[in-house]
């Protein structure tokens, strides 16, 4: 098990800024290595509390039509939850590089040459999912 050193006391920790209005849920993953935060401005933000110090903004979660008042993390670490005033409860990945492997699993089927020539006239076919392992 990794252990997280906690900064000395008495020093400030980071701000962690991005939300554009009040932020009224957060959690911590259960190996204290994700913070999920939950806002009025109907966003979720992961960040990667792994080093106490300069915390990086891993994801932000929209999706919502109102305020998310509810953030928790799933057993495992590996889905965090959100709930919101539009009455929706949501699931997360917490890593975004495996969500883009399994949407790209399940989704089917893969945009076609002539499709992509009707939706993106003028750009160069490179089909979303191309090069994703399906793990």
């Amino acid at each position: 098990m990794e252990h997280h050193r906690a900064p000395p006391p008495g020093r400030p920790l980071p701000v962690l800024a991005g939300h554009s209005d009040v932020v009224i849920s957060v959690a911590f993953s259960g190996d204290g290595r994700l913070l999920a935060s939950g806002s009025y401005d109907r966003s979720a933000r992961l960040w990667d509390t792994g080093d106490v110090r300069h915390p990086a903004l891993r994801a932000v979660l929209t999706g919502h039509n109102a305020a998310i008042n509810a953030v928790t993390f799933a057993p495992g670490g590996r889905n965090v939850v959100t709930g919101g005033d539009d009455r929706t409860a949501r699931l997360w990945q917490t890593d975004p590089g495996r969500a883009v492997t399994e949407a790209c699993a399940t989704s089917a089927p893969a945009i076609r040459r002539s499709e992509w020539a009707r939706y993106f006239p003028g750009l160069d076919y490179r089909p979303p999912c191309e090069g994703v392992s399906s793990k």
